[in-house]
């Protein structure tokens, strides 16, 4: 399955975690969120033919872990927006940040553009 401007979004969901990382990590990361989406594009929209630009902002713990996802822009398919914020929850990877305290949280943007296999 093809996922179409993924290296662009998964440079995004990366880029300001990962700005202080050497460029071979930084890369590391955005090919596990690309390998990741490549696989992950939702049965239920391929079936539905449903595909789009589906760009986001992720609300990020110290562990890197997302505890918000929020829709930006919609594909216009409002299944395919819930399960790209779904799927960014559960499967992407971000950057810690061991200076932020136990209760703050920083935001990162990303943008998947689901194209139909």
């Amino acid at each position: 399955m093809l996922i179409r401007s993924v290296i662009a979004g998964a440079c995004l969901l990366a880029a300001p975690a990962a700005l202080a990382q050497p460029a071979d990590q930084k890369a590391g990361q955005n090919a596990l969120n690309w390998e990741i989406f490549q696989k992950l594009y939702p049965k239920r929209a391929i079936a539905a033919r449903e595909e789009g630009a589906v760009g986001f902002v992720v609300d990020l713990d110290s562990k890197g872990e997302v505890t918000r996802c929020k829709v930006t822009h919609s594909s216009r398919h409002p299944l395919l927006d819930e399960e790209t914020c779904q799927l960014v929850t559960l499967h992407a990877q971000f950057t810690p940040d061991p200076a932020l305290g136990p209760s703050q949280t920083k935001s990162h943007q990303g943008l998947i553009a689901w194209k139909l296999p």
